[in-house]
């Protein structure tokens, strides 16, 4: 696995090893943004202060730790930011990974279908209601409009409102096509009819669950409709964590094998030796310690249940 060095500023990203890689994140970046009419370049007023913004640039990697593409996003200082004069609520929930581990073994047990999607630059989907003003981005300022600042029509990514907003927006969409909010997760979405169809979120990550191709290219092409998303196929790596199914057998693993490499090598332990069971040498075993008591695993047909009731029961 190649190493690369993430830029901090633009100033580095246009000069350094990966220049056209990172001019092209960063370039795609501001073009999502005017597409999206995030700003109006305006006078600011005498009473307002402009927020300062930054860009944060990161390596995307995929689960077996290749790169996967280089990403550029402009970010909101939000910490400038005052409570009750640019934001109010901040609280926007995320999905349980419980309730994923849920879901996948439903969805296994069912033969039905598990596919992700990624929402392309989601917080920019929300809409403000705050009046927030902010520079202009580094290396984007526009000629002959050095002295207008931005303001904000979207939210952007460093608001302390953005999660919320994006939130919003994504529970609006969801109800306009017939899905319902779970009581036991507020982060997946139930939706019943001929068929069931469930959607969870994190985020701007969302995994999609349904019993045949048909119905989910239909989910698939009504979530398109609204966001501008990325179609990342089968379920297959999420929040850090590779999924790996097996159809034939009806099974699913979830490990962590690149993390845990990564975590060795950063702390030079690749070249450790491996030992069954890791213990301090220095304790003795009594013969009562090698005997355990069988304990009743909750069954994750609860947790399952109790997802698909609360949709039912309200």
């Amino acid at each position: 696995m190649c190493q690369i060095s993430e830029p901090r500023t633009i100033e580095e990203a246009v000069t350094g090893q990966y220049v056209k890689n990172w001019k092209e994140a960063a370039d795609s970046e501001y073009k999502s943004l005017m597409e999206n009419e995030t700003w109006d370049l305006v006078e600011l007023p005498s009473n307002k202060t402009a927020n300062r913004c930054k860009w944060v640039f990161k390596v995307k990697r995929k689960s077996d730790g290749t790169v996967e593409r280089f990403k550029g996003r402009l970010v909101a200082k939000g910490y400038a930011q005052k409570f009750g004069f640019d934001y109010r609520e901040t609280f926007s929930p995320v999905v349980r990974f419980s309730s994923v581990r849920a879901l996948i073994a439903f969805a296994v047990q069912n033969d039905m279908l598990i596919h992700q999607m990624d929402v392309i630059t989601a917080f920019l989907n929300g809409d403000l209601d705050e009046d927030i003003y902010m520079q202009q981005p580094d290396g984007y300022v526009q000629s002959g409009s050095e002295h207008l600042v931005c303001k904000l029509k979207k939210s952007l990514y460093g608001l302390k409102q953005a999660p919320r907003c994006w939130n919003l927006a994504f529970k609006k969409h969801m109800e306009s096509i017939g899905f319902r909010q779970t009581t036991a997760d507020p982060c997946v979405y139930v939706r019943f009819g001929d068929a069931i169809a469930i959607v969870a979120v994190y985020a701007d990550d969302l995994i999609l669950i349904t019993k045949t191709p048909t119905e989910m290219e239909e989910l698939k092409f009504m979530m398109a409709m609204r966001f501008k998303m990325k179609d990342m196929g089968r379920l297959h790596y999420c929040l850090g964590v590779s999924i790996v199914c097996d159809e034939q057998q009806k099974c699913v693993w979830l490990h962590q094998k690149q993390h845990i490499l990564d975590m060795l090598k950063k702390y030079g332990l690749l070249e450790a030796k491996t030992v069954s069971t890791p213990a301090d040498l220095n304790v003795r075993l009594q013969k009562d310690d090698s005997v355990s008591k069988p304990v009743d695993p909750v069954p994750y047909q609860s947790t399952v249940g109790s997802l698909l009731y609360a949709a039912t029961a309200t």
